[in-house]
Protein backbone atom coordinates (compact mmCIF):
# COMPACT_ATOMS: atom_id res chain seq x y z
CA UNK A 1 0.00 0.00 0.00
CA UNK A 2 1.45 3.43 -1.26
CA UNK A 3 2.40 5.88 1.98
CA UNK A 4 0.13 9.13 2.35
CA UNK A 5 1.39 12.53 1.58
CA UNK A 6 -0.48 13.94 4.48
CA UNK A 7 1.82 15.44 6.54
CA UNK A 8 1.76 13.69 10.30
CA UNK A 9 0.71 16.12 13.41
CA UNK A 10 4.04 17.04 14.38
CA UNK A 11 4.72 18.26 10.86
CA UNK A 12 1.54 20.48 11.35
CA UNK A 13 2.44 21.94 14.46
CA UNK A 14 6.28 22.05 13.50
CA UNK A 15 5.09 24.69 10.62
CA UNK A 16 2.19 26.31 12.58
CA UNK A 17 5.29 27.28 15.25
CA UNK A 18 7.61 28.37 12.43
CA UNK A 19 5.10 30.90 11.09
CA UNK A 20 4.05 32.22 14.32
CA UNK A 21 7.76 32.94 15.29
CA UNK A 22 8.27 34.68 12.20
CA UNK A 23 5.11 37.06 12.75
CA UNK A 24 5.15 38.63 15.58
CA UNK A 25 1.96 39.06 17.85
CA UNK A 26 2.78 42.93 18.55
CA UNK A 27 2.02 43.88 14.92
CA UNK A 28 -0.77 46.39 12.93
CA UNK A 29 -3.65 43.85 12.22
CA UNK A 30 -5.73 44.66 9.04
CA UNK A 31 -9.47 43.85 7.50
CA UNK A 32 -11.25 43.97 4.26
CA UNK A 33 -14.13 45.41 4.84
CA UNK A 34 -17.58 45.44 2.74
CA UNK A 35 -18.29 48.72 2.66
CA UNK A 36 -21.39 50.90 0.86
CA UNK A 37 -19.31 53.95 1.12
CA UNK A 38 -16.77 53.39 -0.94
CA UNK A 39 -17.42 53.00 -4.66
CA UNK A 40 -15.60 49.46 -5.01
CA UNK A 41 -18.07 48.36 -2.08
CA UNK A 42 -14.34 47.84 0.27
CA UNK A 43 -12.67 49.66 2.70
CA UNK A 44 -9.47 48.24 4.66
CA UNK A 45 -9.04 48.67 8.08
CA UNK A 46 -5.74 48.55 10.61
CA UNK A 47 -5.16 48.64 13.84
CA UNK A 48 -1.63 47.94 15.87
CA UNK A 49 -2.42 45.82 18.84
CA UNK A 50 -0.12 43.37 21.02
CA UNK A 51 -1.93 40.24 20.78
CA UNK A 52 -4.56 38.56 18.10
CA UNK A 53 -7.48 38.41 20.56
CA UNK A 54 -6.94 42.50 21.78
CA UNK A 55 -7.14 43.14 17.84
CA UNK A 56 -10.18 40.89 17.38
CA UNK A 57 -12.07 42.45 20.01
CA UNK A 58 -10.82 45.97 18.87
CA UNK A 59 -12.78 45.37 15.48
CA UNK A 60 -15.68 43.27 17.12
CA UNK A 61 -16.83 46.39 18.92
CA UNK A 62 -16.14 48.98 16.32
CA UNK A 63 -18.61 46.08 14.11
CA UNK A 64 -15.93 44.02 11.84
CA UNK A 65 -17.53 40.67 11.94
CA UNK A 66 -16.64 37.69 9.79
CA UNK A 67 -19.97 38.16 7.72
CA UNK A 68 -18.39 41.36 6.79
CA UNK A 69 -14.86 41.26 6.95
CA UNK A 70 -11.89 38.87 5.97
CA UNK A 71 -8.53 39.34 7.06
CA UNK A 72 -5.22 41.33 5.27
CA UNK A 73 -2.34 38.76 5.18
CA UNK A 74 0.59 39.65 7.55
CA UNK A 75 2.85 39.86 4.56
CA UNK A 76 0.41 41.99 2.75
CA UNK A 77 0.67 44.88 5.31
CA UNK A 78 4.52 44.35 5.97
CA UNK A 79 4.74 46.11 2.46
CA UNK A 80 3.02 49.24 3.09
CA UNK A 81 4.00 52.12 5.47
CA UNK A 82 1.89 52.31 8.26
CA UNK A 83 4.03 53.56 11.29
CA UNK A 84 1.27 56.02 11.93
CA UNK A 85 -0.95 53.29 13.48
CA UNK A 86 2.23 52.22 15.52
CA UNK A 87 2.39 55.77 17.39
CA UNK A 88 -1.35 55.36 18.37
CA UNK A 89 -1.72 52.36 19.28
CA UNK A 90 -5.43 50.60 20.15
CA UNK A 91 -6.64 53.28 16.99
CA UNK A 92 -8.10 51.67 14.15
CA UNK A 93 -7.77 53.49 10.66
CA UNK A 94 -9.93 53.61 7.83
CA UNK A 95 -9.31 53.82 4.01
CA UNK A 96 -12.31 53.51 1.23
CA UNK A 97 -11.75 52.32 -1.73
CA UNK A 98 -12.73 54.28 -4.82
CA UNK A 99 -12.56 53.92 -8.95
CA UNK A 100 -10.07 56.51 -8.37
CA UNK A 101 -7.82 54.76 -5.84
CA UNK A 102 -7.37 54.20 -2.39
CA UNK A 103 -8.86 57.22 0.17
CA UNK A 104 -6.02 58.38 2.56
CA UNK A 105 -6.26 56.56 6.12
CA UNK A 106 -8.98 58.39 9.06
CA UNK A 107 -9.01 57.26 12.35
CA UNK A 108 -12.13 56.02 13.52
CA UNK A 109 -13.86 58.19 16.23
CA UNK A 110 -14.47 56.68 19.75
CA UNK A 111 -17.38 54.13 19.80
CA UNK A 112 -17.36 54.18 16.07
CA UNK A 113 -19.28 51.46 14.75
CA UNK A 114 -19.69 50.47 10.76
CA UNK A 115 -23.15 51.10 9.73
CA UNK A 116 -25.00 48.06 7.55
CA UNK A 117 -24.84 48.25 3.80
CA UNK A 118 -28.80 49.29 4.51
CA UNK A 119 -28.41 52.33 6.85
CA UNK A 120 -25.37 53.46 4.24
CA UNK A 121 -27.63 53.33 1.32
CA UNK A 122 -30.20 55.26 2.97
CA UNK A 123 -28.08 58.01 4.49
CA UNK A 124 -24.59 58.83 2.93
CA UNK A 125 -24.11 60.99 6.07
CA UNK A 126 -24.20 58.00 8.41
CA UNK A 127 -21.03 55.93 7.59
CA UNK A 128 -19.13 59.31 6.96
CA UNK A 129 -15.85 59.45 8.83
CA UNK A 130 -14.78 63.25 10.71
CA UNK A 131 -12.23 65.62 7.79
CA UNK A 132 -13.52 63.05 5.25
CA UNK A 133 -15.10 64.61 2.07
CA UNK A 134 -18.77 64.49 1.28
CA UNK A 135 -17.50 63.50 -2.65
CA UNK A 136 -15.48 60.71 -2.80
CA UNK A 137 -12.97 62.90 -5.58
CA UNK A 138 -12.91 65.12 -3.65
CA UNK A 139 -9.69 63.50 -2.01
CA UNK A 140 -7.77 62.78 -5.52
CA UNK A 141 -5.62 66.58 -6.43
CA UNK A 142 -5.57 65.36 -10.08
CA UNK A 143 -6.25 68.20 -12.39
CA UNK A 144 -8.01 65.46 -14.81
CA UNK A 145 -10.91 65.34 -12.94
CA UNK A 146 -13.24 68.37 -12.70
CA UNK A 147 -17.00 68.43 -11.16
CA UNK A 148 -18.88 67.44 -14.40
CA UNK A 149 -20.99 70.26 -16.09
CA UNK A 150 -24.21 68.38 -15.44
CA UNK A 151 -23.80 67.85 -11.76
CA UNK A 152 -23.62 63.86 -12.42
CA UNK A 153 -20.66 64.09 -10.69
CA UNK A 154 -16.82 63.61 -11.97
CA UNK A 155 -15.58 63.85 -15.77
CA UNK A 156 -12.11 63.59 -17.61
CA UNK A 157 -10.86 67.45 -17.92
CA UNK A 158 -10.91 67.35 -21.77
CA UNK A 159 -8.04 70.05 -22.06
CA UNK A 160 -5.97 67.04 -20.28
CA UNK A 161 -6.53 64.42 -22.05
CA UNK A 162 -4.40 62.78 -24.75
CA UNK A 163 -6.68 62.87 -27.82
Amino acid sequence: MPKSNKPSRADVRARRLERDAAIPASRVYGLTVDDAMAQTWQSQVVLFATSPEQARATFQQAGFFKRNSSEIDAKKLAGEDLSFAEERPGQAFLRRGHDFGWSRWYPLPPGYVHPPKSVAARDASAGRLPGEPSRPADEFSSPRWKPNPLGRGYGINESDSDS
